[in-house]
């Protein structure tokens, strides 16, 4: 079974076998989910810590991670991903390799691999980052990072999984319902219908999948059996022009697509006629004789509720005098224009990229546009960008100098106090304070009840 949903809040069972994974790394904090929130662990700590948290008792665990995580002073995240602390327990804590010398400070890395220089694949050393001093392991001369590597990794102890994991019935698998095993919210929009795995017809209510019942008989609960039926042939079209629609988006091959289209459509118009199919009556007012016309879409009033109702509806010329239909352009031409690449000429325009496309300031990223290092991307941008020294994000001088701007000065200069490249925020944000009041400014209405 493959979920794509929020990590956050998708519900998962805690009884999984194995753990494996590259989490992703950022300095923000998750706080949005209740049970984590008061650990205020970073992104990937917090992504190895709910993983441990969902396995069972004798499962196992591996992940690619960082010195945020083994080499940082603060030992809580590592202490609640030890959960039961048995073992070895060298690498909660970390040890002194380097002490520190007149020009340099001391080097601090996890105890474990102080303990087990094998697992070193190069040497601990203190180069000169971002924000001042910063580690890093340097390779070592003439000595291949491949086979180091391999040979590293061949020092791993074997066989030491002991857990009794679970059999998979995939029949079972194979009939459960899409409503079971559907994230919430997981690539449904609200009011859209689908297919379950079990063909149970489902909508997207509130979030929940709810499957809609099929009115039989005289009943009067549910939906009639026909507009039952038009629901489950629109379904494969809307997903068809949707499929189609992405891959002309991000300029993939659509011609599939547009196959898969065609057949859909044929279907649908096969058993019911034109998608637009419009039924028009005309009634006279027998007081003031205004005639009026009414036009009704009986094959799109089932489907009316799903969010891409009218997109379907748009697929087709329909022509009402003949009340005949034929396929629109989308069935043979290109409809979408392919993305047009990025211009970019400086750090400027590398961060503008950055800020359409992700909505946050990535320097990363912006350094891959540019094929630049970090350090000479946060030089080129200057002021054009501030770490906050609260969240250890990186902001736009709109966003930082603005605002609390009182209560970021005073994080700022405490900051500072410990980290000089913080002295830049405090000289910016002591331009940007908002003089203080006179008592000749401030008024009060007499009776007022703060008096």
């Amino acid at each position: 079974r493959i979920v794509t949903g929020d990590f956050v809040r998708t519900e998962l069972p805690a009884n999984f076998d194995p753990a494996i994974g590259n989490p992703p790394f950022s300095d923000r904090t998750v706080r949005s989910d209740p049970a984590y929130r008061s650990l205020a662990l970073r992104l990937h700590d917090y992504f190895i810590a709910r993983s441990v948290d969902l396995l069972k008792p004798g499962a196992f665990a591996a992940f690619v991670t960082s010195s945020g995580t083994l080499d940082k002073a603060d030992s809580s995240a590592r202490e609640h991903i030890a959960t039961e602390p048995e073992g070895d327990l060298s690498w909660l804590d970390i040890e002194e390799v380097r002490q520190a010398t007149e020009h340099e400070g001391a080097i601090r890395v996890n105890r474990w691999f102080a303990q087990h220089p094998d697992f070193v694949l190069g040497t601990h050393a203190i180069v000169s980052g971002p924000y001042g001093e910063a580690y890093s392991c340097l390779p070592h001369p003439g000595v291949e990072l491949e086979r180091a590597l391999t040979a590293a990794i061949s020092l791993l102890p074997q066989a030491i999984y002991d857990g009794e994991p679970d059999e998979i019935d995939h029949d079972a698998e194979d009939r459960a319902d899409v409503v079971d095993a559907l994230p919430e919210g997981a690539g449904v929009r609200e009011g859209s219908f689908f297919l379950a795995k079990n063909t149970a017809l489902v909508q997207m209510i509130d979030g929940a999948a709810v499957t809609i019942t099929v009115r039989k008989g005289r009943a009067s609960a549910g939906v009639p059996e026909k507009h039952a039926r038009i629901i489950r042939k629109l379904i494969p079209i809307r997903d068809a022009v949707r499929e189609l629609l992405k891959a002309q988006e991000f300029d993939r091959p659509w011609k599939p697509a547009q196959v898969k289209l065609r057949i859909a459509w044929s279907n649908f118009v096969r058993d019911f006629g034109p998608i637009n199919f419009t039924t028009v009556s005309v009634s006279e007012d027998a007081e003031t004789g205004e005639v009026r016309e009414t036009h009704r879409r009986p094959n799109l009033q089932p489907f009316l509720d799903d969010p891409d109702c009218w997109l379907v509806a748009s697929i087709e010329d329909y022509d009402l005098e003949t009340n005949t239909a034929r396929p629109g352009p989308i069935f043979t031409e290109r409809v979408i224009a392919p993305p047009a690449a990025p211009i970019i000429t400086s750090a400027s325009d590398a961060l503008a990229v950055v800020l359409n496309e992700r909505g946050h300031i990535d320097i990363d990223h912006i350094a891959e546009l540019l094929h630049e290092n970090v350090d000479d991307v946060i030089g080129e941008l200057g002021d054009a960008i501030y770490r906050d020294p609260e969240t250890g994000s990186w902001q736009t001088a709109d966003a930082y100098l603005s605002g609390q701007v009182r209560d970021k000065l005073k994080v700022a200069e405490a900051a500072a106090a410990l980290d000089f490249a913080y002295e830049r925020n405090v000289t910016a944000l002591q331009g940007v304070q908002p003089a203080d009041l006179r008592p000749s400014d401030i008024t009060a209405r007499l009776g007022a009840p703060w008096i």
